[in-house]
């Protein structure tokens, strides 16, 4: 019993460290945001007439922009952000969806991923933070999940260099064939459009075998905002995702991912928290 409270520490400390990682590496969401809404003057578009009374994103820019324009979940992703901190109190209601605008490439002129491609040097610099990120994740992951028993082909659909294909196929040998299938400007499903991603999945249930399942693991929001560290972390990393690389991008629910799935054709749904920041998510045919 000790050996394995042990094991349970060592993994709950790693838990944490990670989860403190990825709140300091988004922590620039947080100034930003505030610097967004102080700009925006939307404290003063909620105290008008001096009553603090709860008002909607889309409210809000009514005030704000009585003649239209702005983006009301865009907005409602900052503010819910800085609830988080304190600086706003959160009252549940649904946001209405305006046009995208790509805050990054208004500033550079160009998207994200375009303007990356052309410098090796920062483009190589990202590549190695991101396997050293995913490195001890999945090991972590593998340490706890064994979703990939039964499995004899397994692709893996934005794996990068294939680090985590290779680490999957090291353990269960069963998998006899892996594919590694991925393009230069993939970074899935957190930075594309919900349309985007049903499409991706309703491409992922035709191709499987009755029986098979997609295996998706990804940034993973809770439904309600608190003060905890992985909510921070976890919503520092959608205003991240929403400045650099697409407004519509962004970090989901796990009701939202159910219903990606559903709408793609898939008959379950399951969440295995082996993570705190990317859960493992069975969608299967």
């Amino acid at each position: 019993m000790e050996k394995m409270d042990g094991v349970t520490n060592v993994k709950e400390s790693q838990s944490k460290a990670r989860l403190a990682i990825f709140e300091i590496a988004h922590m620039i969401s947080v100034p930003m945001s505030l610097t967004t809404v102080i700009k925006l003057k939307v404290p003063d578009a909620i105290w008008q007439n001096g009553l603090n009374i709860p008002l909607s994103a889309s409210q809000i820019l009514t005030r704000l922009c009585p003649h239209g324009g702005g983006d009301a979940e865009n907005l409602q992703r900052i503010l819910r952000l800085l609830v988080c901190y304190d600086i706003f109190a959160e009252h549940l209601s649904t946001c209405v969806e305006d046009p995208t605008v790509e805050p990054f490439k208004k500033a550079n002129g160009e998207g994200a991923i375009s303007y990356y491609m052309k410098r090796p040097e920062t483009l190589d610099l990202t590549h190695k933070a991101l396997a050293g990120i995913t490195v001890p994740l999945m090991r972590d992951i593998l340490d706890s999940y064994n979703g990939f028993h039964g499995i004899e082909t397994l692709v893996d659909v934005g794996g990068s260099s294939g680090v985590t294909l290779q680490l999957i196929m090291q353990k269960y040998p069963n998998v006899r064939k892996g594919i590694n299938f991925d393009l230069p400007d993939m970074w899935i499903l957190l930075a594309w459009t919900d349309d985007e991603c049903l499409k991706a999945m309703q491409n992922c249930y035709k191709a499987l075998p009755m029986g098979g399942k997609l295996i998706v693991c990804d940034p993973v929001l809770p439904e309600l905002t608190n003060e905890n560290q992985r909510t921070k972390a976890l919503l520092g990393g959608d205003i991240f995702i929403m400045t650099m690389y697409r407004t519509k991008g962004k970090h989901r629910t796990e009701e939202q991912f159910k219903e990606l799935g559903i709408s793609a054709g898939f008959s379950h749904f399951h969440a295995v928290y082996v993570d705190p920041y990317m859960p493992i998510l069975e969608f299967h045919k």
